[in-house]
Parts: structure tokens; sequence; C-alpha cells
């Protein structure tokens, strides 16, 4: 967060501590402050209770806070929308004024009730207790350290009904103009879309260029259909792993004799984090973070079983990674830039930290190559796995 942002920031923690400590000595009284103090005692264990009986960890959960009856109704909208499309979500909705509270039980939440004050002790608390997907907040009512604290989880940020200055806005003819200047523009004719399509799910799957069409066409009737089984020589076949892999690795900042094209992602990294436990045999703990990529995660829980007792994998919050790194740790596997946060590691120093206790580092590139700049040499990195089908 930038340093200025901070400075209020941090005038509203304290303020937000304080109004903590005046809920617990609040008075009796029936004025809204009053009863907006009193209805946070006890709140981390409503909220532990409804988790422990109600909170069903094969559903993600959408968290939708608004502080009151009319970010409420601008809110409200979106949850009915989203129960229709997606029945597997569970919903939280949180509100701040007591006036909010009736209309509250109204919206059809599994959970419901105030939000914490915005301290991190409450924030995490709420977070270990709803562990939601995604956090709304609805027009103005961002609470930064919830936020904050969310966002270093992998939790994705989003706003309903947003204010936003006069300035901020964009005409459609400004922003047609952008897209004439852009210098990157003439690359959309290089790639086979339908017309009017504008595509940004190109991290899942990147749309066709032309020139892999001709590619496919020339593999398959001339290599394939008339070369058969000469062409693993003649058409370099045998060859293709490191001559693409060599492609690859300017990409990243690598040698082209240190980049080979292999197997799918969740292989790869099985086997590296295999080859790095093996280069470590008095070490046993695989460290992650637990908001990585799932199917990295399942991968490294597949090995640790396959190994029984000789290897562990440890997940912690991301906050927590470079201080768990201990004389048991094998190996670091951290994805370079997070899939729905987009936070991106310092390489460089994360690898220094690691060999600093004597662990090996793997980075999955994934969402790196072809996006943003990345010199594994140049950080020391000691292995990476990545896909080429994103970017």
């Amino acid at each position: 967060m930038n340093f200025f942002l901070r400075l209020p920031y941090a005038a509203a923690g304290a303020a937000a501590r304080a109004a903590a400590l005046a809920a617990a000595l609040a008075p009796a009284g029936s004025g809204k402050i009053l009863t907006s103090l009193r209805a946070r005692r006890g709140i981390r264990a409503r909220y532990a209770a409804w988790a422990a009986r109600g909170r069903d960890a094969s559903r993600p959960l959408v968290w939708l806070h608004a502080p009151s009856v009319g970010e409420g109704l601008q809110a409200r909208p979106v949850i009915e929308r989203l129960r229709e499309r997606r029945p597997d979500l569970q919903f939280a909705y949180t509100f701040y004024s007591p006036s909010a509270k009736d209309f509250a039980q109204r919206v059809n939440a599994d959970f419901c009730d105030y939000l914490p004050f915005d301290t991190a002790a409450d924030a995490d608390a709420a977070l270990d207790a709803l562990r939601p997907a995604a956090l709304i907040f609805s027009k103005l009512d961002v609470w930064p350290v919830l936020a904050e604290r969310a966002a270093a989880r992998g939790v994705s940020l989003g706003m309903v009904s947003a204010t936003l200055s006069e300035q901020s806005a964009m005409t459609r003819e400004e922003a047609q103009a952008l897209d004439t200047a852009d210098p990157l523009a003439r690359f959309r004719n290089a790639f086979d879309l339908p017309s009017g399509v504008i595509y940004l799910d190109g991290n899942s799957l990147g749309p066709p260029p032309l020139a892999a069409h001709e590619a496919l066409e020339r593999v398959s009737r001339r290599e394939w259909g008339e070369g058969l089984i000469r062409s693993w020589n003649t058409a370099g076949w045998i060859d293709a792993p490191l001559r693409v892999g060599g492609k690859i690795a300017r990409l990243i900042g690598a040698k082209p004799s240190e980049v080979v094209v292999a197997d799918g992602t969740s292989v790869n990294l099985f086997k590296l984090a295999a080859g790095a436990l093996s280069l470590q045999p008095a070490r046993t703990t695989i460290l992650s973070e637990a908001g990585n990529f799932p199917t990295d995660l399942y991968a490294l829980q597949g090995l640790t079983a396959l190994l029984g007792d000789r290897a562990q994998l440890k997940a912690v919050a991301p906050g927590d990674v470079l201080a768990a790194i201990d004389d048991d740790t094998a190996v670091v596997v951290l994805t370079h830039i997070h899939y729905k946060t987009a936070l991106r590691w310092d390489m460089s120093a994360v690898t220094a930290a690691a060999h600093a206790k004597g662990a090996l580092v793997i980075w999955d590139l994934c969402h790196t190559a072809g996006a943003v700049a990345c010199d594994l040499n140049g950080a020391q990195a000691d292995f990476a796995v990545g896909c080429g089908y994103k970017y």
C-alpha cells in the first residue's frame, strides 16, 4: 500500500481499536452508537459458532458488506442473481449500522451479522471463520485492514455500486481512441477470434494464432501423413522439446539449454518437488502458501502421501512464508504471480532467503511467462515450472 495512504489508514486503525475497547465498556442505552458498540461484544464467537455449524467447506463463500439499508438494497440483487447462476455458493452478509439489522435478516444469505471493527485481530478472526472466496463492498464502505488482510490470503476483492469521481470516467470515444493508438493493436489480427468478441479469458486458454492452424495442417498432412515415422528425424520431432524450450528460455531469464517442454504443469511440479527432496535427504518439509494455486497444492499433497514420513507439506499464510523457512525445509514452492490477486513475489529476495536457510526453491511461472519480466538466472533460482497455453 502507498505510504501516504497508510497514514489515514493508520489513524482509522487506531480509531477501530479504540472502538473495540469501547464496545467492551459500553453502558446500557438505546442510542445508535451504544447499540452498535454493544453489538460487537462476542462477535468473534458468533462468527466462529456459525462456521462450526453452517460453513460448508465444499462450497465457495461470497461475502458482501453493506453498511446500511441503502447500500444493502444495492447489494441484495447481486446475491439474488448469483444465487440463480451459482446455487453452489454460500453467502455471508454483514452490515455496520443497527438500522440495517432488520433488513439484513431478510437478505437471502447463509450468515448475517455486524461487521467487526477494522482491527487486524478482528479481520483475521472473521476471515478464519468465513473463509471467503470473494469479499465485495457496497458503494463506499471499504474497510482497509479487512481488505488488505483478505487480499493477502488470496481472496478476490470487488465493489458494487461504487461511487467514482467525475474525473475517473471515460467516454466510449476516448476508449476507442486509446485502442486505435495502442501499439499492440495490430497483433489482434494475428489471432483467430470471432468477430466482435473481446476475449479476456487468456489465463485459462489463449486464442489460437492463425499461424498455429497452418502449422497443424502441415504437421498433420505432410510430416505425419507423408513423412510417417521418418519425421521424428526429418521434421525434427525428436528435438522439439529442447528446441521449443530454448525459445521459451528468453521469456523467463534462462539459458536455451536449461528449459525443456514436457508433460503438464502438475506432473512437472511433482517431479521437481521429488527431485528437490532427493537433493535434501536430511530435510522433510515442502513449504508453500495456503492460497497457492489449488492443483499445485494437490500435486504436493500427492507426493507427500506417496513418500509417507519422508515428506510433509506445510502451507502458511503469504506473510508468514519467509519466517517459516527453517532447518527442516527442503524446498519452498511458490507461484511467482498469484492467480487471483496478481500479488508478485520478489523472486530474488525469496530465493536468497531460502538459500540462506539451506532450502531450495521451485517457482511456478504459469502466470508469469510471457506476461511480465522474469529473470530466473538473475535471481539464482533452482527450479521453475510453467505452461504454454496462457500467455
